[in-house]
């Protein structure tokens, strides 16, 4: 459901350069570009302010208890911050561990 809504929200903002590319999704199957992880340069400070931005642009992501303060939630793209994934909560968040 969640890459369903993934997809939805990728497709609404097609010119965003916060949010990386999405090829295609299939039941809810998601697949992206392949990013660069998060630098560990980049400060708390500089996440919270991208995130700000991702939400002032893409107001259905701000969510009570999205975790866009997740740093394995972004990575880097053509040398730009951008979000791979939002969870909604921890528990959907630990879905995805292994």
């Amino acid at each position: 459901m969640q890459g369903c809504n993934e997809k939805y929200l990728w497709k609404k903002y097609p010119r965003n350069t916060w949010l990386v590319p999405i090829l295609w999704e299939w039941n809810g199957i998601v697949c992206q570009r392949r990013v660069k992880p998060l630098d560990k340069t980049v400060t708390r400070r500089k996440l919270e302010y991208t995130r700000l931005q991702v939400i002032k642009q893409v107001p259905e992501l701000e969510v009570y208890n999205c975790d866009l303060h997740n740093r394995e939630n972004w990575g880097t793209y053509n040398n730009k911050i951008v979000l791979l994934d939002y969870g909604i909560s921890p528990d959907v968040a630990n879905m995805y561990k292994a």
